[in-house]
């Protein structure tokens, strides 16, 4: 969610409530407290109220950020300062650039719902598997053709995806098997390029008899010239 286009109370803000005498249908906050966005919220902290978690292991280095969590209501309509029924926490990531700019660093921000007991630990490993998802989306529409399919049944898109996905599999396995210690790993893109480099090198040995070193000497050439590869 953007840091700037939601606002919140703190969750112990006292609260207004519908009654018989008033045309109030949902439970807001007074007029005297003031809804804040996460960035806002974020810009009053100290920064003792940060703190640093290392989530999962890069392929450089620990992957690791600052992060904060209150407990808040979302704030549903500002006008009336009608506030969501339900109590979360909102997780603010600060994500520092590798020069520790604090003017260019990047301000995250989730509602979490339902976890209440959680750890900060635990909301911080359920909030960065999103990048997981959102990375694995990019893959296959920018790298498998995800997006092409131009067919009008719905078995002919299962199909589609079905095949997408078996291939997306085997090209994270090649780029498991291609890294040493599972470290140094190539791009996903550069694993595609030597499966398709290695695809046309054996094809041209099998099809037109051609020794190895012709075989990528013409791969070379056709990829360099029909693809980014």
């Amino acid at each position: 969610m953007s840091p700037t286009e939601f606002r919140t109370v703190p969750e112990d803000t006292d609260l207004i409530h519908p009654d018989a005498h008033s045309n109030r249908k949902h439970a807001a906050h007074p007029e005297d407290v003031t809804s804040e966005t996460p960035a806002e919220v974020a810009e009053a902290l100290g920064d003792d109220a940060w703190t640093e978690i290392t989530w999962n292991e890069g392929t450089k280095e620990p992957l690791s950020s600052e992060f904060y969590r209150t407990r808040v209501r979302e704030v549903k309509r500002r006008d009336t300062g009608w506030v969501s029924d339900e109590t979360g926490w909102l997780l603010l990531k600060n994500e520092k650039n590798d020069d520790e700019d604090e003017e260019n660093s990047v301000l995250r921000a989730w509602i979490c719902w339902g976890v209440d007991e959680a750890s900060l630990e635990e909301l911080v490993s359920w909030a960065q598997l999103r990048w997981c998802v959102e990375q694995f989306h990019r893959d296959i529409k920018q790298n498998l053709g995800a997006d092409e399919f131009q067919g009008r049944t719905w078995k002919g898109v299962h199909h589609h995806l079905a095949v997408v996905m078996l291939a997306h599999a085997f090209v994270v396995r090649r780029r498991l098997e291609t890294s040493a210690n599972h470290s140094g790993f190539s791009s996903f893109e550069e694993v595609i390029g030597q499966i398709v480099r290695e695809s046309a090198i054996q094809g041209l040995m099998e099809d037109k008899g051609c020794d190895r070193d012709r075989a990528e000497e013409l791969a070379e050439y056709m990829l360099q010239s029909y693809s980014p590869w």
